[in-house]
């Protein structure tokens, strides 16, 4: 029996093939690791329950209530994730709430309760806010 062979050109174009597969698949194989060790770290999980957590205090606040909010909790966890940035932000002019306790992009979340600027006090251990 005769075998076909392939020509140099042919043989090249499945080897450049297969590494272009392998190249893709390391590829994918590492930004899959890289997704999961973000997501397993915690910060994203603590910044979306915190950040829920806050707005639904906002948006639960009958006119003359305060709420006082203690940071210690959060300042902890963000220095259990080496972050020392600004840890809670309430921006009155979008409704927006966001908080992040490490390196990522942190976790925004909206409330309904209209709020002005001067309804919210940032004490640094505290923050106070009034309707």
């Amino acid at each position: 029996m005769m075998k076909k062979r392939m020509n140099k050109k042919a043989e090249e174009n499945v080897l450049q093939r297969h590494i272009s597969a392998i190249i893709i698949l390391i590829l994918f194989t590492i930004g899959t690791f890289t997704f999961m060790t973000l997501q397993a770290n915690g910060a994203v999980i603590k910044e979306k329950i915190a950040v829920r957590q806050i707005a639904l205090l906002i948006n639960s606040m009958q006119p003359g209530t305060k709420i006082v909010i203690d940071m210690a909790k959060l300042k902890d966890e963000a220095m259990s994730y080496d972050y020392a940035g600004k840890i809670l932000e309430i921006n009155p002019e979008k409704n927006q709430i966001k908080i992040q306790l490490g390196k990522g992009k942190g976790q925004i979340y909206p409330y309904y309760t209209r709020l002005g600027a001067d309804n919210i006090q940032d004490l640094n251990k505290e923050i106070h806010i009034t309707s």
